[in-house]
Formats: C-alpha cells, structure tokens, sequence
C-alpha cells in the first residue's frame, strides 16, 4: 500500500513540475494557434527572421529555452538539418542567434552584386583609357 501510495504522490509531483515548467515558460498565454514565420535557408533574411522570433519571445515572455524549442517545425531545408544537430554549450537564444548567424549568413542580392560589379568593370575600362 505504501508503494502505491509513493509511486502516486511520484506522478503527482512529476505532473506538478511539467505543469510549473509551462507556466515559467510561457509567462503570459501563448496562443495555440500561433504559427511562427518559416525559415527557408534560400530566400530567407536571417535577420529579419531572428527579429521577428524575438519579438514573440519577448511579446509572449518566453524563455530561451521555451523559444528555443518553438523554432524547430519553422526552420526549413538545411537550416532544420543544421537544428537537429546544433549542440550549444548552453541552449540560450543568444547563443541560437550567433550559431544560426554563423551558419545562415545573411542573403546577397546577386542582381545587385551583379550589377555593382558590372558598373566597377565599366569604370576600370574607362580609367584606362
């Protein structure tokens, strides 16, 4: 009877933690069917993406651990297998920021780089002249 009674009160308490745990970690109620922006390694700014997660977390007081593990279905291509292996020395966003950063450098706009390089050659051409 006394085994019962510890292995109940052990599931209680176990219930009791996890239920803490979302509540330190949403700080205010998230919505449910709040969908975060996707990240698509090809045609995404990380910056503005990292923006944007930001201000969820801290719109909603999530933790860095909590937004950490909200990103994860939004990431898409390579960034997602880049996720799943990504093993910070401490999972905070700051950190996520920095190594995601890293790793998905900001997108170039290679018409732009294009064209830049095409008026510097234009410009060398005419200097020589």
């Amino acid at each position: 009877m006394a085994e019962e009674l510890a292995k109940s009160l052990g599931a209680i308490a176990s219930i009791l933690e996890n239920l803490q745990r979302k509540v330190d970690d949403n700080g205010t109620q998230t919505p449910i069917s709040l969908a975060l922006p996707s990240f698509d390694p090809d045609s995404t700014d990380n910056h503005v993406w990292l923006q944007k997660i930001e201000g969820y977390k801290n719109e909603f007081g999530w933790s860095d651990r909590a937004t950490v593990s909200r990103i994860g279905p939004f990431l898409l291509k390579s960034a997602l297998g880049w996720f799943s292996v990504w093993q910070p020395t401490e999972e905070t966003f700051e950190n996520f920021k920095i190594d995601f950063s890293v790793s998905f450098p900001k997108q170039k706009n290679l018409a732009t780089t294009s064209e830049i390089d095409e008026q510097a050659k234009s410009r060398l051409s005419t200097f020589g002249r």
